[in-house]
């Protein structure tokens, strides 16, 4: 246990419980604002829990980190200075005003070791009993601590409804993201299969253009091969035309050369 040099130790006598519940209260309150390594080790499992769940459920474990864990309590006496500076430059002045709540006095006073803190601590006490002396004859029931067990277990319950509330609004904002994510994709999926259908139908045109002047060029070409065949027969007709003629022409000459050779024979 680690306490400043020549101050008392806490365990002088037990806080009283309105002043030990304001102490517990700051120790929750800035447990979940220091860094990891700040964190007392005990503390760590708790260390995610909200102030008011720490404070309920972990309020002996707290007490006892401020108690033991001089670094830790003060971390909690920086946070009293930023809340309560009037109070705490009074009690550091050796000055404690006199209206203000006793309890709210000693828990400072406690945290801050300022002059004469246990003093303070000790009227604390002093007036948390005698302010229990009227209350002991109304000391609660077996029916009155059941009643503060189910008001516990409602405000656990309310906390985890609570918790789970956000993780579904957190869920449910995943999930419209997620939804928006694929309607686009759709969106984009539906454009890319119009356009591929256009270019299916343009190329069908296209295709279709083809086959059909491939068909047109085709029956030119056939047309243009019997009509060459045709003039082909009508040149190799005329040729032999030409060829019978020169033929006879050959013959007429020989007759008539031959019909001069015998004049000329008779005339000699």
């Amino acid at each position: 246990m680690t306490h400043e040099p020549g101050e008392p130790s806490a365990h002088f006598a037990p806080l009283p419980e309105p002043v030990r519940s304001r102490v517990v209260a700051y120790a929750a309150e800035r447990l979940g604002e220091l860094a990891a390594g700040d964190v007392p080790p005990a503390l760590r499992r708790m260390a995610h829990f909200t102030p008011s769940k720490r404070a309920r459920l972990a309020g002996v474990a707290l007490a006892a980190a401020v108690d033991a864990d001089a670094v830790f309590r003060n971390h909690v006496a920086q946070s009293v200075r930023a809340v309560l500076p009037d109070l705490v430059n009074s009690l550091e002045a050796g000055t404690p005003p006199a209206a203000a709540d006793p309890y709210d006095v000693a828990a400072v006073a406690y945290l801050l070791r300022t002059p004469g803190w246990a003093a303070l601590v000790a009227t604390a006490a002093a007036e948390a009993e005698r302010s229990s002396q009227p209350a002991l004859a109304r000391e609660p029931g077996p029916t009155t601590r059941s009643a503060r067990r189910t008001d516990d277990a409602v405000a656990s319950a309310r906390e985890e409804r609570d918790k789970y509330r956000e993780q579904a609004v957190a869920a449910t904002a995943k999930l419209d993201d997620v939804r928006r994510s694929l309607r686009s994709a759709t969106d984009a999926q539906r454009a890319a299969e119009t356009a591929l259908a256009a270019a299916l139908g343009e190329r069908d045109a296209i295709r279709s253009t083809a086959e059909k002047s491939a068909a047109k060029s085709s029956a030119e070409a056939r047309r243009l091969k019997a009509r060459l065949a045709d003039v082909e027969a009508q040149l190799e007709q005329v040729r032999r035309a030409g060829k019978d003629a020169r033929g006879n022409d050959d013959v007429r000459l020989w007759l008539l050369l031959e019909s001069l050779t015998n004049a000329a024979a008779g005339l000699r």
